[in-house]
């Protein structure tokens, strides 16, 4: 049995206040890219984001679970994408700092068969997602209007 433990963060800097983010991850090692994928996710909600495709945090369970189904019917279809997700396009660049990986929704992921918006409504292994434009400019918008040295409160 895979022990639990508690992921929690607290974020400053929001202008609704400060997030605080809590996560219950098992230390099973198949889950991994999916536990990273969820922490980078839900500091997107503390910047501001939603998600996309667009489901309620509360009252959209039949959706989470039909995009669920879709995830998990692509994996046993051999990986075959079935969320491509329009304007994505960035650079992650690798752990040692010498390489990278291109995420386009265009010229396609290099590290995968997805290419799904970072605020996708479930967990998918983080080499499948990233970030959409919109939503990256939207933080920098709102990070510039609060201005140099302002903790948002």
């Amino acid at each position: 049995m895979s022990a639990l433990f508690f992921a929690l963060f607290l974020v400053v800097g929001n202008p609704d206040g400060a997030a605080l983010i809590t996560l219950t991850i098992d230390n099973v090692p198949k889950n991994h890219d999916r536990w990273v994928f969820a922490v980078v996710h839900e500091f997107g909600h503390a910047l501001w984001l939603e998600h996309l495709p667009y489901v309620p945090n509360e009252g959209g369970e039949e959706a989470r679970d039909i995009l669920s189904s879709m995830r998990d019917s692509a994996w046993a279809n051999n990986g075959e994408p079935i969320h491509w997700h329009e304007g994505i396009e960035g650079y992650r660049i690798a752990r040692n700092g010498q390489s990278g990986f291109n995420k386009s929704s265009v010229e396609g992921n290099a590290e995968g068969s997805w290419m799904t918006a970072l605020m996708f409504p479930i967990t998918i292994p983080y080499r499948e997602a990233f970030i959409a434009r919109h939503q990256y400019l939207s933080i920098q918008e709102k990070l510039d209007a609060l201005g140099p040295g302002s903790t948002g409160n």
